[in-house]
């Protein structure tokens, strides 16, 4: 074997690994690639199950203080009618006789 030979086997053999490093490289770039994505999956999952229980929590107190002002402005509007009712004959009575007077 002269020294063309072996400078031409040890020429083939680096191409070869430079050939599989360059592989290695890729299947490595693309397992990066998809774990980066499954992370970033998994990270938006988790974001938008915690939004969905602040805004469940967010509604079930803004529904609580409605059906509170519900009640509230329902006692309110009951006082208003009962003094109405118990009122109203005096102050028609009371109307008419200033406006005869």
């Amino acid at each position: 074997m002269n020294i063309m030979d072996v400078i031409l086997d040890i020429e083939s053999k680096a191409q070869a690994i430079m050939k599989e490093s360059e592989e290695i490289c890729a299947e490595q770039s693309e397992n990066r690639d998809e774990e980066i994505e499954t992370f970033k999956q998994e990270v938006k999952r988790s974001a938008e199950m915690k939004i969905a229980g602040f805004r469940a929590e967010q509604n079930a107190k803004i529904d609580k203080k409605i059906e509170e002002l519900g009640v509230l402005y329902g006692e309110k509007t009951d006082a208003l009618n009962r003094k109405y009712n118990e009122n109203k004959r005096k102050w028609v009575d009371d109307i008419v006789k200033r406006t005869l007077m």
